[in-house]
């Protein structure tokens, strides 16, 4: 995911193409700070961590029950590296903590609409009967 999020960093396709091809994570990163920003980047990266996320637990469903069992815990991000998406002992931003927050809560609604449309559906059936 860290990947594709430093790729989407840049509009150049030749440094994207670079940056998912990278050997580490960290190398990734280094060639996505090398790299020139998109426009209106700073704004839309939250945005493009959450869309990156939510693809990660529908694909995840095991990572997504993992994700619903923390209830409505306050999720902390712990970063060395960043004030932004880390919480660095209450001087951060801890983005990432809530942007898991929430797609969490939003996971938990999609159950409950699943489980409200299965509901909806028996009530109907024994109804129509």
């Amino acid at each position: 995911m860290d990947r594709a999020y430093f790729a989407l960093s840049t509009d150049d396709e030749s440094q994207q193409r670079a940056v998912l091809e990278a050997e580490t994570g960290y190398a990734a990163k280094r060639i996505a700070d090398a790299a020139p920003r998109r426009s209106g980047w700073a704004q839309a990266r939250p945005a493009v961590m959450a869309r990156l996320m939510r693809a990660k637990y529908a694909q995840h469903p095991e990572l997504a029950q993992l994700l619903l069992s923390t209830d409505d815990a306050k999720i902390l991000y712990s970063s060395v590296d960043s004030l932004y998406w880390g919480e660095a002992g209450k001087r951060g931003r801890n983005w990432v903590g809530r942007l898991l927050e929430l797609i969490r809560s939003e996971l938990a609604a999609d159950a409950a609409d699943a489980a409200d449309a299965a509901d909806a559906a028996r009530i109907g059936a024994a109804w129509l009967d």
